[in-house]
């Protein structure tokens, strides 16, 4: 167990892959971290990712380590070379909502909003999102794994989408007593959740 003081503001979120941390932080950046120096309590940052105007929320990683997605306050979605630590495209959404949640699966990237949507984008096109309606109020945080996705909202909540459906509608809601705060879908198998009230 070792302990690292990563950011001057609130640490928002954290992904891990074989060889590489990136943790996301409210002081609006999100740094790289070499795995093996955070474990051998040598740990300290080798790249910082800065651009953002707003909060970061959010961040993930893809499988291999070499891409970060960051999602923020700001509205927009940022992509990044974790080697470089340069940005490789802004994903904006004018006028819309802050970024609770990022998946990025492949070239998809998922990011859920507080407006209540979940939108799915190919990265190397950068064009307009495709957008689910996932739930009434908020939607807190999103889970990919392959064609399944979960979404987790202020509405008591959690709803699974099959991506392969020509009109994508949840095929499952997962009722809870409160608002759901966070969901995972388990290696594809089962599906994880944690709310407001504890459950």
């Amino acid at each position: 167990h070792t302990r690292t003081q990563a950011h001057a503001r609130w640490a928002t979120g954290v992904a891990c892959a074989e060889d590489v941390v990136v943790t996301a932080s409210y002081d609006r950046t999100a740094k790289v971290w070499l795995r093996r120096d955070i474990e051998q309590g040598t740990g300290r940052w080798v790249q910082v990712l800065t651009g953002h105007t707003g909060q970061l929320t959010c961040v993930a990683l893809e499988s291999q380590g070499r891409l970060a997605l960051t999602g923020s306050r700001d509205r927009t979605l940022r992509l990044w070379d974790c080697e470089t630590g340069q940005c490789r495209g802004v994903m904006e959404d004018p006028g819309g909502s802050p970024v609770t949640g990022v998946v990025l699966q492949g070239h998809l990237a998922l990011s859920s909003r507080m407006d209540g949507r979940v939108d799915l984008r190919d990265v190397r096109a950068r064009g307009s999102a495709r957008t689910l309606k996932a739930h009434e109020g908020a939607t807190f945080a999103v889970a990919a794994h392959g064609q399944a996705v979960a979404s987790a909202g202020a509405d008591h909540t959690v709803r699974l989408w099959d991506l392969r459906a020509p009109a994508p509608c949840p095929w499952a809601a997962l009722p809870h007593d409160d608002g759901v705060l966070a969901v995972d879908l388990s290696g594809g198998e089962a599906c994880v959740s944690g709310g407001l009230g504890g459950e």
